[in-house]
């Protein structure tokens, strides 16, 4: 039997760990250095060594690693299993088969020889063929048994033998005996002759079945050994893999696990509120620059939190400021509303009494000049009113319910009514939903807007036209006229306080309607834009949003 001996000695490499160390600030090693990078040394048992191994690269040696054990547990599985193999193929394709043809060649051998004694008995012509039919057996047990038996010399030499006996002794004897026409005259001395050559070839037959059954056992042990050998492979291959699987999970989780659960416990203590905490940069380089980038991340956060603290202690000092302007402006607010038009009010009084008193006393120059003051006193009453309206959006208490903007536009409508009767406008409305806002608001958002059309009128009468459209998230109102229109690139400017496309001598006011459309739409969470869709006049277009939308009004014309 073939025994397979693998002999060698593996080394480990020597053990190499991560050290940090400290430069000149006092830093860990392996935080961010001056050049961006990390300071990292290697200590081994042979010296120092500057160089780190990353992630990637340990995980490709491990793996490699892996891959020999088991390429090497795999080919001395591969060699057991063929000698097993081999073993079984000998023992019982040839072994086995032979020893039963080596039984048939000794049956076939001794039914000659019975063949033979009986004839000498009793010259029965029935034992020839019988004789014969042995005959042909034992040269077919012969041929199978050279088959069966190739490449084995010895076996072979030992059947020749056999054969060669069994030749002589049916040569010699057995044709002898059946030549015999008086086979009772000879019986006696041709059985003495029988029984001495056919023991050679007996003799011969039982060192060869000798030499058949310890090739028999010789097989067997070697399949017995063969298995063993395979099962103590496999047994070692199994501990390689196990081995080498323990090692795997005990090298990912010293360079993975571990290292990635510091970090998790440094970013849980910074999350608990501890900014101050620093996070520890350790493992692997992969890893390690995650950690530096987040504690980098954590010193960038802190410093935009002080920057935070500074500017809400800057906005909260403003904010006080602010509320002593306000309260300021509330003040200014109240004067404004009472106090400045008072004055205005008496001058205005004053002038209309010295024009109907002295009209016939005062040249053409001094009645010019009676109209201009009364007219400049009541611009001024209107321009306080319109800013003081401006001021109180978003500043008073605003009740906000559900509004009918149909029932706001007519209402609107019937504050303009003498507007709307002296020009002859025609106002039309369609799918006005219901809405949330202050009423207030609402209608004075359609009174300036309808107002607008009116003053802004070309030759024709006034034809205005009121409709909202349902979209994503909101309500998109219009309203359109064939008034004298708006430039485009006045689109913005229309909505400013104070801004004018015209002068005062050719259409009065005061130059501040838009500009409170602008704060109502705005102060209700929408905006407002000038329109382009009409072919002539005007289109203000402005956004309600629809979360607030509860249903729809009806048509009206």
């Amino acid at each position: 039997m073939t025994e397979l001996v693998t002999a060698g000695s593996t080394e480990s490499p020597p053990r190499t760990e991560a050290v940090p160390v400290t430069d000149g600030a006092g830093r860990r090693d392996g935080t961010p250095g001056r050049d961006g990078g990390s300071r990292w040394t290697a200590r081994g048992t042979h010296g120092w060594s500057g160089l780190r191994w990353s992630l990637g690269r340990r995980v490709v040696v491990l793996a490699a690693g892996l891959a020999l054990a088991l390429a090497g547990a795999g080919t001395l599985a591969a060699v057991a299993v063929s000698s097993l193999n081999s073993a079984l193929n000998d023992q019982t394709a040839r072994i086995d088969p032979a020893r039963v043809a080596a039984e048939d060649l000794i049956e076939s051998l001794s039914g000659q020889q019975a063949n033979v004694d009986a004839y000498v008995a009793t010259a029965s012509p029935p034992l020839k063929t019988a004789y014969a039919a042995d005959g042909r057996a034992e040269l077919g047990a012969a041929r199978q048994l050279h088959t069966l038996l190739s490449g084995k010399p010895q076996l072979l030499r030992s059947l020749d033998t056999v054969l060669t006996d069994a030749a002589t002794w049916q040569t010699a004897t057995a044709a002898g005996v059946f030549a015999k026409t008086a086979p009772q005259r000879t019986a006696a001395a041709t059985i003495r002759t029988d029984d001495t050559r056919f023991s050679v070839v007996a003799r011969a037959f039982k060192t060869f079945s000798a030499q058949l059954t310890a090739a028999y056992t010789s097989a067997t042990g070697q399949v017995q050994g063969a298995t063993r050998t395979l099962v103590i492979l496999l047994i070692v291959a199994g501990a390689l893999i196990a081995g080498a699987v323990a090692a795997s999970v005990a090298s990912l989780r010293r360079w993975v696990t571990r290292p990635i659960l510091a970090l998790r416990d440094d970013v849980r203590v910074v999350v608990g509120g501890a900014l101050d905490h620093e996070i520890a940069t350790q493992g692997p380089p992969e890893i390690s620059r995650v950690a530096s980038d987040v504690e980098e991340m954590r010193r960038r956060i802190v410093e935009e939190l002080d920057r935070l603290r500074a500017a809400q202690d800057e906005i909260a000092r403003q904010a006080e400021e602010l509320q002593r302007s306000n309260a300021d402006l509330e003040q200014f607010a109240y004067v404004a509303s009472h106090d400045l038009q008072e004055p205005l009010r008496k001058v205005a009084s004053f002038c209309e009494l010295l024009e109907r008193r002295y009209r016939d006393q005062l040249d053409d120059r001094g009645k010019q000049y009676v109209d201009l003051a009364a007219d400049g006193a009541k611009r001024m009453q209107h321009l306080i009113r319109d800013v003081l309206a401006l001021a109180r959006i978003g500043r008073a208490q605003h009740k906000m319910v559900q509004i009918d903007t149909a029932d706001a536009l007519r209402q609107a409508m019937e504050n303009l009514s003498e507007q709307i009767d002296a020009t002859g406008a025609t106002v039309t409305h369609e799918n006005l939903p219901t809405i949330i806002g202050d009423p207030t608001l609402v209608t004075a958002l359609f009174q300036n807007l309808v107002a607008n059309s009116v003053k802004f009128r070309s030759e024709d009468p006034p034809v205005i036209n009121v409709w909202a459209t349902p979209e994503d998230d909101h309500w998109r109102f219009s309203v359109q006229d064939n008034g004298i229109g708006i430039e485009p690139q006045y689109g913005d400017r229309v909505f400013i306080i104070f801004q004018r496309l015209h002068g005062r001598d050719e259409y009065t006011g005061t130059g501040i309607g838009l500009a409170l459309c602008r704060r109502i739409v705005e102060f209700h969470g929408g905006r407002i834009w000038l329109g382009t869709s009409a072919a002539r006049g005007t289109t203000i277009e402005w956004s309600w949003p629809s979360a607030i939308a509860v249903g729809t009004g009806g048509n009206d014309g």
